[in-house]
């Protein structure tokens, strides 16, 4: 009996190009809570971003944000799982300096940029709906490294970043051409998942995950039932024994909601 449902959200349960829930989609999850199904949305993005998102749901569910960094249920923190000030802002003040990297750190509800970050942060303010401050310096933050954000403009991040990071204690867990985000060496959504699942006292085999991307590989080997998306990278779709070309309606066919 399935008593644990995790899902990522771009890609997932949003399809690409979706900026929103569907009306659907948050009536399944209001069934399925409803039926005592633990639902878990496990993501990269920010806990006020996907607290934005899951409005209509946000007291029912469990979200696992910053790729497992955080996870909250009921407006409660149940687990956090911080970068180290020192080697964290050592990391962030090499890359800046020998790499002209842009940083950006993310805390528990608020994300930091350097002042002066001009485009990049803009654009950031934009996608996180305002939830950006900009500081003259990280070092003097008070608030929690959860993620650290790289961004190259008009370029490709150097592969010898991540041996910076290894030394800082850092483990990559996204990059496209010119972003990267590190967490804290060990932490990613299957360490998240494990956590939930023994908060709950719910086993492997009463887990499904939902996922589409690397950083969703890790929660594939905590649930008996893990599924990719049909649009999933080959070798994202050989680490799942399930495909499904829709997550909603597979949840409402399989728990009959």
């Amino acid at each position: 009996m399935i008593k644990m449902v995790v899902c990522d959200v771009d890609g997932t349960l949003l399809k690409r190009g979706e900026t929103e829930l569907s009306t659907k989609t948050i009536d399944t999850i209001k069934k399925l809570t409803a039926k005592g199904i633990v639902f878990v949305v496990a993501s990269g993005r920010t806990y006020t971003d996907l607290k934005r998102l899951f409005a209509a749901v946000d007291k029912d569910i469990v979200y696992a944000a910053h790729d497992g960094a955080i996870t909250v249920y009921k407006g409660s923190v149940l687990a956090k799982h911080p970068i180290d000030h020192k080697p964290g802002f050592e990391f962030m003040k090499k890359v800046y300096k020998k790499d002209s990297l842009i940083p950006a750190v993310y805390s528990s509800y608020m994300t930091y940029v350097l002042r002066g970050s001009g485009d990049f942060g803009n654009t950031l303010r934009d996608l996180l709906h305002g939830h950006v401050t900009e500081v003259d310096c990280f070092d003097a933050l008070k608030d929690d490294y959860l993620k650290i954000g790289l961004y190259k403009k008009g370029g490709a991040v150097d592969g010898s970043v991540l041996e910076c990071a290894k030394m800082a204690g850092l483990s990559l867990v996204y990059e496209d051409s010119s972003w990267q985000e590190y967490v804290i060496e060990g932490m990613q959504k299957g360490a998240a998942v494990n956590y939930l699942q023994k908060r709950f006292a719910i086993t492997k085999a009463e887990t499904m995950v939902f996922g589409d991307n690397t950083n969703d590989i890790g929660m594939f080997g905590e649930a008996d039932f893990a599924y990719a998306v049909e649009w999933a990278p080959q070798n994202i779709k050989e680490k799942c024994g399930y495909v499904t070309t829709d997550v909603t309606e597979t949840l409402r066919s399989i728990f009959n909601v």
